[in-house]
């Protein structure tokens, strides 16, 4: 495309960078755009927290506000009851200065989150992610606490770590964070987590000494559906109802999938979902996830094992979805697993064509 040239423009380029090659992002992107680098050598700017400093909002004060008051430790005080009997619960000042606003956020990251990658991106989700979370401190829940020890403190290293963990989350394998604070549409904290015995002393100290699955309360509940509910700002029994109409199994890898999914959707972040990558799912059920209509395909085990007639007919339509190019790169990987998998077994006389 073509832009004017009535008026300059300023263009910044995001350049692939790792401090682990030794490489400075000013020399990285000779390397990568020399001719550019040359042209433009006397007006090229690299972006730093100096002089392109996080923008500050509301939000972005909000979260500054409370890490001060982590940081400085009087995140702890509680509410008081004077002799006349008024409360007077927890606030703190707004912060009017944006520089001491940055400040408080860029030393955060850089004292909890030191490996998240150096970019405005990274720095833009933990802040929002931490935004949605330090809302708590403005409700009564925390405002009036008059009883719970260290709630403010243990509360907000909770949220730092889940911002952190939800900024570079990554569901390729099973080894994902499963602790997370929750709140009911009162801000009351909850705790949402896959083993009470992973579950720090900490936040057991704020919620209880026992594991609120396994409270009367929940006996004939769905807990993953209920703190699922929360965070949609949803009824728990329309949310069943939704689930038992699209007879849809809510297992526990795919309420943390929907509960990350929904959290970037909260902070109005970019989302990527990404294609099935698991690849020990069946290859049967695989093929059959596909919006034409066509018979299983049994598995080839299966197939030999049942000694079952050979459907020509459903061959044929998958070599014609083949030929259109209408398979996921998932479908085609186990499609050719299976073709593999058959040749071996059965030593035809066609496996050596794949070598």
């Amino acid at each position: 495309f073509l832009l004017p040239h009535t008026k300059s423009w300023k263009f910044i380029i995001e350049v692939p960078y790792s401090n682990v090659c030794g490489v400075g992002v000013k020399e990285n992107f000779n390397q990568i755009l020399p001719i550019l680098s040359i042209i433009f050598s006397s007006t090229l700017e690299e972006i730093t927290d100096e002089n392109y400093q996080l923008s500050i909002a509301k939000e972005e004060e909000l979260v500054a506000r409370f890490l001060k008051a982590y940081d400085d430790r009087t995140i702890d005080r509680i509410s008081v009851t004077t002799n006349d009997g008024i409360d007077i619960d927890v606030s703190f000042e707004p912060i009017t200065n944006a520089d001491q606003c940055c400040t408080y956020i860029y030393n955060c990251i850089r004292k909890y989150a030191p490996d998240l990658p150096k970019n405005k991106i990274y720095e833009l989700s933990f802040t929002k992610f931490l935004y949605r979370r330090v809302r708590f401190f403005e409700k009564h829940y925390y405002r009036g606490n008059q009883t719970i020890k260290r709630l403010g403190s243990i509360a907000m290293q909770q949220m730092i770590n889940e911002a952190k963990s939800l900024t570079q989350i990554n569901f390729r394998d099973s080894h994902y964070p499963r602790v997370y604070l929750v709140y009911d549409p009162e801000f009351s904290l909850h705790l949402l987590h896959g083993d009470w015995n992973h579950v720090s002393s900490d936040l057991k100290s704020l919620l209880g000494t026992n594991d609120p699955l396994k409270s009367e309360y929940y006996a004939k509940k769905d807990y993953y559906a209920e703190c699922l509910a929360w965070l949609i700002n949803i009824k728990y029994e329309t949310f069943m109802k939704i689930v038992h109409e699209t007879k849809f199994i809510l297992t526990e890898n795919f309420a943390y999938k929907l509960f990350h999914v929904h959290e970037r959707k909260l902070t109005k972040l970019a989302l990527i979902i990404e294609d099935l990558e698991n690849d020990d799912e069946d290859e049967a059920e695989l093929l059959n996830q596909r919006p034409t209509q066509m018979p299983a395909l049994p598995a080839a085990a299966q197939q030999a094992q049942n000694n079952e007639s050979i459907d020509d007919v459903l061959l044929k339509e998958i070599e014609q979805s083949l030929k259109n190019e209408e398979f996921k790169k998932t479908i085609l990987y186990h499609i050719w697993k299976t073709i593999l998998n058959v040749s071996t077994e059965n030593a035809t006389g066609f496996n050596s064509n794949f070598n």
